[in-house]
């Protein structure tokens, strides 16, 4: 079984409704998916924007607790725990009063594989350059 780290998670608002309950809105989140995709709680990356009503247009069907989440993951889970995600945070937002027809959640997933910047090392031990393998061409003069 592959093992994944939090996956970074940006919340956006419209106007300032949460006032002093921001971080445990963002607890909430949180809480959600580590409950759900069963990631460690100490490595989380969570951004909460709050647009003002004139920077950012909802739906017209939606309240002005509409929450926009967008979700980066590493891909492989399967459908049943990214549904079991919305569920957890849905549930968990009831008590600030948000619908469930107003959390609109976005799952970005990308590769874990190929690019250094996904694959995190302590900073003293990471390289200053990252060196760049020999190409292999499998063509007619090169068969392995």
């Amino acid at each position: 079984m592959m093992e994944f780290s939090m996956p970074d998670v940006l919340v956006e608002v419209r106007g300032d409704w949460l006032k002093g309950r921001k971080a445990g809105f963002l607890e909430a989140i949180e809480d959600g998916v580590v409950a759900a995709l069963r990631t460690p709680k100490e490595d989380k990356i969570l951004g909460l924007i709050e647009h003002s009503p004139e920077n950012f247009s909802i739906p017209r069907w939606a309240s002005e607790q509409f929450i926009h989440i967008e979700i980066k993951l590493f891909r492989g889970r399967s459908l049943d725990l990214k549904r079991a995600l919305y569920s957890a945070i849905v549930k968990n937002l009831e008590p600030f009063g948000v619908p469930p027809n107003d959390v609109k959640i976005i799952l970005l997933e990308v590769s874990p594989f190929g690019r250094f910047d996904l694959m995190r090392a302590p900073s003293h031990s990471r390289p200053r350059a990252m060196p760049c393998a020999p190409r292999v061409r499998a063509d007619r003069y090169n068969r392995p």
